[in-house]
């Protein structure tokens, strides 16, 4: 079973859809919420459980991948989490995949990771009442982004354990860039397969669109954030001799979950 995490600001219905299709997953044990958000919110979902954030942040100010990577290790049993921004719909395919590589592996660590599929006109559905079939009927299909950019993180808890143990796991800020394409690689340093399912995990993510704009320009700090992340992937990239230029051929995973037929 999986311990899923997130972190959240508001509860609008892309965040409904998004968690509502992680509750159907008969892989997902819990859900783990980390937000400032009033629980009476998520009350009727009996697999979401609400968490503060680790350390007390600012307002307006993103959290730690990190710190909450490791909180959400310290709080579950599960030997397998895995991390996902919030506008994200996962379907049935996602617990076949990691059942078959779990499988494959034995008792191998691992961390699997995928590109998402860009929903543009996006709207509340009734994600407990619709097959996969008919969900993706529904928003019509979605061909996978083009970028090395990736939306979930699966991972047996050891590898990031091991990772922030040896001092090798960047405080990167969620939300400001840098730290998915450094986490692609990252766990191979320490001989960990990093295994991309872009292809065989259908992803579909709420693609931002006028809300953007507005929030970049509500967060005043947000640019010296960046550059935080920046400097951080920078750092890990030069010291495992690794290309900072990333586009195009990024060598992030090296090993593929292709679709059986």
């Amino acid at each position: 079973m999986i311990t899923f995490f997130t972190t959240l600001e508001q509860f609008l219905y892309r965040e409904k859809n998004s968690l509502l299709s992680w509750s159907k997953l008969n892989c997902v044990n819990k859900i783990v919420v980390y937000t400032s958000l009033d629980s009476d919110i998520f009350s009727d979902n009996p697999k979401i459980i609400i968490e503060q954030y680790p350390n007390e942040l600012d307002p307006l100010d993103p959290p730690s991948i990190r710190d909450m990577f490791m909180d959400a290790i310290a709080k579950t049993k599960d030997k397998y989490l895995c991390y996902v921004n919030s506008d994200i719909i996962l379907l049935s395919d996602f617990c076949k995949i990691f059942t078959q590589i779990q499988h494959q592996y034995q008792t191998k660590p691992f961390q699997l990771v995928g590109k998402r599929r860009d929903w543009v006109d996006h709207f509340d559905i009734d994600v407990n009442s619709l097959s996969d079939e008919q969900i993706i009927a529904t928003i019509g299909y979605l061909p996978i982004r083009n970028t090395e950019h990736c939306d979930y993180f699966l991972f047996d808890r050891k590898i990031y354990t091991d990772l922030n143990d040896k001092g090798l796991f960047p405080n990167f800020l969620i939300a400001r860039g840098s730290f998915d394409r450094c986490m692609l690689w990252l766990p191979r340093q320490l001989g960990y397969d990093s295994i991309d399912c872009s292809e065989s995990i259908y992803a579909i993510h709420h693609q931002e669109t006028d809300s953007r704009k507005e929030y970049i320009n509500n967060r005043p700090k947000l640019w010296n954030q960046v550059k935080h992340n920046e400097r951080l992937l920078s750092e890990a990239m030069s010291k495992f001799k690794q290309n900072i230029h990333v586009i195009p051929g990024y060598p992030g995973v090296n090993a593929k979950c292709l679709p059986k037929d």
